[in-house]
Order: structure tokens, then C-alpha cells, then sequence
């Protein structure tokens, strides 16, 4: 809804095109036919799997601090 000042509101409604299905796996397989890099590298990718695994292994020592590896956290 767009509001006109005091006046009526204009509604309209868009059609948003669907989402490939597995948009990963598509630009892996674009990716190997084109040799374009991906949008996710796995360098990218390193520091969201330490923390899966460091809030994994936290929640099965019930809940103590774990440590992320110094390669994964960001220099100022």
C-alpha cells in the first residue's frame, strides 16, 4: 500500500518469479560447465562452519563458550 498524503491508498499487487529450484546446485553445475566462479567460495563458507560447529559443540557441553579458530575471526 502507498499512501497519498491524506487521501486514498493505491494497492497493487506484483508477481514475484518463482526461485529456481536448488539454486546451489544450479550455479555449481554453471560453474564447472563455465569456469565462472561462484558466488559462495569456500574461504567465504570457512567461517559459518565454524560457528555450526562451535554451537554444536557448545550445546553438547551444555552450553559452555567455545572458541571460534583465530582463522576465523575477523582482523579489525
Amino acid at each position: 500500500l502507498t499512501p497519498h498524503g491524506d487521501g486514498p491508498t493505491h494497492e497493487q499487487w506484483l508477481s514475484v518469479p518463482p526461485s529456481p529450484p536448488q539454486p546451489f546446485h544450479r550455479q555449481l553445475a554453471d560453474t564447472m560447465l563455465s569456469g565462472e566462479p561462484m558466488d559462495v567460495t569456500p574461504q567465504g563458507s570457512k567461517r559459518n562452519i565454524a560457528v555450526m560447529q562451535a554451537a554444536t559443540t557448545s550445546a553438547a557441553q551444555g552450553g559452555r563458550p567455545v572458541p571460534l579458530p583465530t582463522s576465523c575471526v575477523p582482523t579489525p
